[in-house]
């Protein structure tokens, strides 16, 4: 089973009397799990942090809100900017020489590659 065909059955498993609205948007949305999201939070089906662990458990990867946590900053703690825009991604935490980093598709392992030279650092993608 794919990623984003997990992702709709934890949604319909938690959401049961939404099966149609979720069945009419995953077909819209095929296959982007982020579009889904993005359309089920406009409609204020279900809280967009839930989404976000539906979907970090569907990719096998821990959900870190990042609202919930106080984020490093500093010289070399941060990715610059326009990294983080272009990645979808953020340092959450820094512990001597790894950073967690919340990431818009923690299986990217070009993108990982790209963040451990920038940070200079082992990098645990969620």
């Amino acid at each position: 089973m794919s990623h984003f065909a997990d992702f709709q059955e934890r949604l319909k498993q938690a959401l049961p009397d939404q099966h149609q609205l979720l069945e009419k948007l995953g077909q819209r949305h095929d296959d982007k799990p982020f579009e889904l999201m993005s359309a089920l939070a406009e409609r204020h089906i279900l809280p967009h942090g839930r989404m976000c662990q539906f979907w970090g458990d569907c990719l096998g990867k821990a959900y870190v809100n990042p609202f919930e946590i106080e984020l490093p900053d500093g010289d070399g703690k941060q990715l610059p900017r326009k990294v983080a825009s272009i990645g979808q991604s953020i340092v959450l935490h820094t512990l001597e020489n790894a950073s967690t980093v919340g990431m818009a598709e923690p299986d990217n392992e070009r993108l990982i590659a790209s963040f451990k030279k920038i940070l200079g650092r082992e990098i645990s993608p969620v």
